[in-house]
């Protein structure tokens, strides 16, 4: 497990609670592939502001990935 990743399991648990198992360490995978990728095709600050974007939005809605809605990326941009 790379760093990013274990970071990233580290902020969903410490965001949104215990919610452990597969289901974290599939997102988590997720979204470090998707950091990667925006690494590799855009300025790196790029990859590195999304993920500060990302935990901001996971502290606001206090919800693991799975349980957003609609309604809370709406308060989100609204915040």
């Amino acid at each position: 497990m790379s760093d990013d990743h274990a970071e990233l399991v580290n902020l969903l648990k410490t965001e949104v609670g215990e919610v452990g198992g597969e289901r974290l360490e599939s997102w988590a995978q997720a979204f470090e592939d998707w950091i990667e990728e925006r690494r590799a095709r855009f300025n790196p600050n790029t990859a590195e502001r999304s993920h500060l974007a990302w935990r901001e939005f996971l502290a606001f809605t206090e919800k693991a990935p799975w349980e957003v809605r609609i309604a809370d990326v709406e308060g989100y941009v609204a915040e």
